[in-house]
Parts: C-alpha cells; structure tokens; sequence
C-alpha cells in the first residue's frame, strides 16, 4: 500500500498512532521520523538519541511519544512540536529495549538487557521504582531511595555499593524491606506516605550512620554441658558505634533480651568493647545454630 522512504541507515522499529493517521519509526540512524500513512511523506523528524532507537510508542491519546535507545535512555516527546519534553530520570545500565505508555499515559515503563523494568512517571520524568526477576521465580521491586519489596530470598538478587564500599542486604534489610512503601509510590503515593518516609530515612542516611559493629566469639570461653550451651562474644566499635539492641537467635528463634544491660550506655569510640556471656538449652542429638546480631550506635545498620 505505502513505502517509507527517509532513514539513512535500518529501521529498528515501527509503531502506529492509536488513530491509524501516522507511523512512527525509530532506526539504526538514531533518529524517529514521523509519516503520514495516506501520504508517505515525512511529518517530522525526532532527533536526541545518540544510538540505535529500538522502541517507540505512543501515549493513548496520540499527543505523545517515547523512546527507548541503546544509548540507555528513555525519553518523551511531544508530537505536535518535536520537542523534546524530558529525559527520564536516572538511566538503565543496559540497552533499552522496550518503553511504553500505560493506558492512563501518566506512567511509562521500560525494560532494558540491564535486567530491569523501571517504572516513571511520565508528567515529571522521575522513576517510581525498579524491578527485577530471574529464572527461578524470585522478584525484586525497589525504589530510588532504597526501599524495596521482594519475593522470599528476593532480597539476595541485589547488594548495596558506594564508593568502594560494599553492603550486605542482611545489614540493612529491617530498616529498607519495606513493602507497604513500594505499593504507595507505585499508587502515586495520595497521602505523602513514602515522601513522608524518604524525609525521615532513607539509604544514604543509613549508610552514613556507620558500619555495624564487628562480633568475635571468645575463643575458649564457650562450652558445652549436656544440654546446654555457653556462649561468650565479644562487640569491637569499627567506626559506627555500639547499639543498644542485639539480637540473639537459637535455631531460628529470637531468645532473651534484645536490649541487654551490658549495652545500655556503651559509648562510642572506635575500638571500643563489650563482652557478653549467655546460656541457652540445645538438642544435642542434632545440629544447632546459634546467630547473634548487633546494631550500630543509631540502630540502622546491622552486622
């Protein structure tokens, strides 16, 4: 019926106006044309990307398009103009290889060979949160700030690193596991729940309060007598403080106090020790496993 005739190099992608009148298509030449299907000819030209552009679609009412790229961005352009409207903020670290409008065209998501799918709003360009998911079934939904959601043993699919540092999820998992949080900033967050939240606390306040302390058993000072176990570690301040809380677990199962005396008014200074002696009933005729678990100065970080 119609050829379209334009790109200087091959057509990555091709998307219809939901009105049937134009196409839209995204090439190797890092460039979007627009066509007028009666005519052929070209409407307009989009030009901002700076590789191939791999996927493009319009907004459910046709007055916007977006644009996915492999040089990792995602951005929306007003079709009347061609102007560029925004960037998205934040970018896949991978190509992108698929971005659309949901139907109420005020969120776009997108999903890149970076593994991801992002989620933005599409009137301010900021990103909602991310998602991720592997073969075996677990997921992992998490937002700009560090909060996040995820499926059982979900949280491992993903570690924290600033700088050089690296971070257990383990060490900041009951301060950032927060679903509730994930859902309302996908809603649009109505109530100010998550702002209210990020304003608060959020990762790079948590990060910056200092690592957990380090736990060494007392070697020797531990000992088995029937059906009981004596267990001695001692708490080394590294930087971030000792916290009041601990955490001691026996197969599992939270035992004693979590705010023992011993920690009550611990200063912090580096180098700084605590030692801690406790008694706990065993099953001798099997395996046990006994964890201990210890807080910095603010409580946010755990070692």
């Amino acid at each position: 019926m119609r050829t379209f005739e334009g790109h200087t190099a091959s057509v990555a992608i091709v998307a219809f106006s939901p009105d049937g009148t134009r196409i839209l298509t995204g090439s190797v030449d890092a460039s979007m044309r627009l066509w007028d299907t009666s005519t052929g000819q070209v409407a307009r030209i989009f030009k901002g990307h700076t590789k191939t552009v791999q996927s493009v679609a319009f907004s459910s009412d046709g007055k916007q398009i977006v644009s996915g790229s492999q040089d990792q961005l995602v951005k929306i352009w007003d079709v009347r103009t061609g102007q560029l409207q925004r960037d998205l903020d934040g970018r896949h670290t991978g190509h992108v290889a698929s971005a659309v409008f949901a139907p109420e065209s005020n969120r776009v998501v997108s999903a890149s060979t970076d593994g991801t799918i992002r989620v933005w709003r599409a009137s301010d360009g900021e990103q909602l949160a991310g998602l991720v998911g592997d073969a075996t079934g677990r997921w992992l939904a998490f937002t700009p700030a560090g909060f996040f959601a995820a499926s059982r043993d979900g949280d491992a699919m993903i570690s924290v690193v600033r700088g050089f540092e690296n971070y257990a999820m383990v060490e900041v998992y009951e301060q950032l596991y927060r679903p509730d949080l994930v859902e309302e900033r996908l809603k649009g967050d109505p109530m100010a729940h998550y702002k209210n939240a990020v304003f608060k606390l959020n990762l790079n306040e948590i990060l910056d309060s200092g690592p957990a302390p380090q736990i060494d058993e007392v070697i020797g000072k531990s000992e088995v007598t029937g059906n009981s176990i004596k267990v001695t570690v001692r708490l080394v301040d590294v930087g971030g403080g000792i916290g009041k809380k601990l955490l001691w677990r026996v197969n599992g199962k939270t035992s004693g106090d979590v705010e023992p005396a011993e920690l009550k008014d611990v200063k912090a200074s580096a180098g700084n020790s605590v030692v801690l002696l406790r008694t706990y009933n065993i099953d001798p005729s099997k395996d046990n496993e006994i964890t201990v678990r210890a807080y910095n100065g603010r409580g946010l970080v755990a070692g």
